[in-house]
C-alpha cells in the first residue's frame, strides 16, 4: 500500500504546482465533496452560508434528540456534528451548533427525566468547549448568545449526575457572564 502524503509533503507539492492546476484541483474538490463545499462557503461567503449551515445542523441535531419520541438520544452523532462544525472555520457557526446541542440535550432531560452520567458528560464536555471558544471571541458575541446561555444553565437546575453543578461552574468561567446565578 502506498504511503499517504504528510502535510509537509503536500505543501511542497502544492508549491511546485501551477496556479491553473491548483485552481482545477480546488474546483474538483469543491464539486465532489460536501465537506469541502461547507468549508469553502464558510470561509469565502460566511454570511450567506451561515444561515443554510445552521438550518442543516438544526435538523440533524433535532434528529439526535427526538423530543416527540422518547428513544435513547444519539449523543454520538450529535458530538460528531459539533466536531464537524468546529472544523468549518466559522466560530459563529461552531458556537451556535455547540450551544444548540446542549440546549436540545437539556430539553430532552427536562421532558423525560434523568438519563445517565455518560449522557451528561457529553453535554458538559461540549458546553466546556463552547465556553472556551466563546472566551476567545468578544463581549458582543457573548451578548448575542447570553439569553440562550442563561436559559440552558437555568434549565439544568436540579438535574442529576452533577450536571446542574457542572453547568453552573462552566457558566462561571465565561468571561462576560454576570456573577449572579442564571
Amino acid at each position: 500500500m502506498a504511503k499517504k502524503l504528510t502535510a509537509a509533503e503536500l505543501k511542497k507539492c502544492l508549491r511546485d504546482t501551477s496556479w491553473n492546476q491548483l485552481e482545477g484541483m480546488i474546483c474538483t474538490l469543491y464539486r465532489d465533496s460536501d465537506q469541502a463545499k461547507l468549508y469553502f462557503n464558510s470561509v469565502f461567503n460566511p454570511e450567506a452560508a451561515e444561515s443554510e449551515l445552521l438550518d442543516g445542523y438544526e435538523k440533524k441535531l433535532r434528529a439526535c434528540f427526538v423530543i416527540s419520541n422518547p428513544r435513547s438520544p444519539d449523543t454520538r452523532e450529535g458530538k460528531r456534528l459539533v466536531r464537524e462544525a468546529e472544523k468549518l472555520g466559522s466560530t459563529r457557526v461552531a458556537l451556535q451548533v455547540m450551544l444548540r446541542f446542549v440546549e436540545l440535550g437539556t430539553e430532552f432531560t427536562v421532558i423525560y427525566g434523568d438519563i445517565d452520567a455518560p449522557f451528561y458528560d457529553s453535554l458538559t464536555n461540549v458546553f466546556g468547549r463552547f465556553v472556551a471558544l466563546l472566551n476567545s471571541t468578544d463581549e458582543e458575541t457573548y451578548s448575542k448568545l447570553a439569553t440562550r446561555i442563561e436559559r440552558v444553565v437555568a434549565a439544568s437546575a436540579g438535574i442529576g449526575w452533577g450536571f446542574s453543578d457542572e453547568m453552573k461552574t462552566l457558566h462561571g468561567e465565561i468571561d462576560w457572564a454576570d456573577e449572579a446565578e442564571p
